[in-house]
């Protein structure tokens, strides 16, 4: 039995629960990693840096597809996606940047269910590829996406912030 899950486009009146939601994520990836670029501002700032890119974000609708994850009416999750053109794919790739379930949702298939819909997302709107990247440090993600089916390759990321 699948998990009902209904992976919708984010609206307007996302906004608050996305922030709060990146937040998490974003907070959680901190305490590993020190990659993300808004480590050493304070939590109401972030609040408002997230909400600036929200909004950014739906102005962007051919390059950046924000979705929310909705189970028994309430948004249990994210998926940040981005596309891309690529030469290799020979087209349009969706590149899932993020993908967050809240902790207390884990183990329901919510995420399961969520590449499922969001692969068929794909395939619906005539993407070549569905990619995504996780750090190699994260076992269970690793772990969930080979029991998914997905390949996993090895590249190097490289990144500068302005």
């Amino acid at each position: 039995m699948s998990a009902e899950v209904l992976l919708r486009k984010c609206r307007l009146e996302d906004c608050d629960t996305w922030v709060t939601l990146n937040q998490q994520y974003v907070n959680s990836e901190l305490a590993e990693v020190d990659f993300w670029c808004l480590k050493y501002i304070d939590a109401k700032e972030q609040f408002e840096v997230f909400k600036r890119t929200f909004y950014a974000a739906l102005r962007e609708p051919e390059h950046c597809i924000l979705f929310a994850i909705e189970a028994d009416g309430n948004i249990v999750g994210f998926a940040n996606c981005m596309t891309i053109f690529s030469i290799w794919a020979h087209g349009r790739a969706l590149v899932l940047e993020d993908l967050f379930i809240v902790e207390d949702a884990r183990g329901k298939g919510y995420g399961r269910e969520t590449m499922l819909q969001l692969k068929q997302y794909a395939k619906d709107q005539g993407y070549k590829r569905l990619q995504f990247k996780t750090f190699s440090s994260d076992v269970d993600a690793a772990d969930f996406y080979r029991k998914m089916g997905y390949t996993f390759t090895t590249m190097n990321f490289y990144r500068h912030y302005f």
